[in-house]
């Protein structure tokens, strides 16, 4: 089974291993830098779901990133530095299929003894199936790139409103010094009469004269807006459409509130129960230790008759 190590996020060999899993496409932007522009950053966006408080032998950051590029973490006591998380292989299965050991690759532990899930370590988890957010992370990234070169494909090709045909070489050659002129600023440029024929029409034509309806870069990084607050929804972070035109009505905010909700809930007691037996088994070893919830989405407050106000992602209660 594959392990996605925090050391490897971004890499070429991460991504192109997860990609080449499933989903195969001829639209390639798995291996480009926009893609890995908008991972990372819808990454940042999904590491402010939660938060986390830990023990005083923990790294905070460390601890909230393998639990939202991995899902799950090996809870175990050292010799040297005491009851720590590390991310980890899971390995092994009970009755119920469920993973039964863990298997650690620190150079600094010392891992001849086995790790079996409940009896030395606990597994803390996000997910009941010991999944993570990252495949939604890498899908919307891909969608916004895509959307992010397409809208600078589009405007680059507006460009080509101002390409010229002319019937021979000189002609070519004198619209492109015209060209020159104009686009440098020049007030006044002057033409070869050359360029006009007998009836003074001007020897030229342009390729593209419907700038204004072939231009759609606006449209498409609208679209990108929305894949965006797609994905803000899909992990719990609750946010009106704002590029609608009108205000959502109560019934519909309030359907978006539930669904999201609902995911966010159980990744929250999914997570809660983990640390629940963590607890169990290390006591005072892993005081401090909590997560909450950074937003709640059911915390929504309305104005008016049939409108919602505008959500944010500051505020909302937390769920202890």
């Amino acid at each position: 089974m594959e392990v996605y190590t925090l050391s490897r996020f971004y890499t070429y060999d991460f991504i192109n291993s997860v990609y080449s899993q499933h989903s195969p496409s001829t639209i390639h932007t798995k291996n480009n830098q926009l893609f890995a522009f908008f991972a990372k950053y819808l990454f940042n966006i999904l590491m402010g779901v939660y938060k986390i408080q830990v023990p005083k032998t923990w790294d905070k950051n460390f601890t909230l990133s393998v639990m939202m590029s991995e899902g799950y973490m090996c809870v175990f006591r050292t010799n040297k530095f005491g009851v720590i998380a590390l991310n980890t292989t899971l390995s092994g299965y009970n009755v119920f299929y469920r993973p039964s050991e863990c298997v650690i690759a620190n150079p600094l532990i010392d891992t001849t003894t086995p790790l079996v899930i409940g009896q030395n370590c606990e597994v803390m988890q996000l997910m009941p199936n010991y999944g993570s957010p990252i495949d939604l992370v890498f899908y919307y990234a891909d969608q916004m790139a895509i959307c992010a070169e397409t809208a600078s494909v589009n405007t680059f090709g507006s460009a080509l409103g101002y390409v010229f045909a002319s019937d021979s070489k000189r002609t070519a050659e004198t619209f492109k010094q015209m060209a020159d002129g104009v686009f440098s600023g020049n007030l006044a440029v002057a033409m070869d009469k050359d360029l006009f024929d007998d009836e003074g029409n001007i020897r030229m034509q342009m390729f593209n004269t419907d700038l204004k309806n072939t231009f759609i870069a606006p449209d498409v990084m609208e679209l990108l807006r929305n894949w965006e607050y797609a994905f803000c929804r899909e992990i719990g972070i609750p946010t009106a459409n704002e590029q609608k035109k009108s205000r959502m009505v109560v019934d519909e905010v309030s359907s978006n509130n539930v669904e999201t909700a609902t995911k966010l809930e159980l990744w929250l007691e999914t997570w809660q129960d983990s640390i629940d037996r963590i607890k169990d088994m290390f006591g005072r070893d892993v005081d401090g230790l909590s997560v909450s919830i950074r937003h709640n989405p059911m915390e929504q407050s309305f104005h008016g008759e049939g409108e919602a106000t505008p959500m944010t992602r500051e505020g909302g209660g937390t769920n202890e």
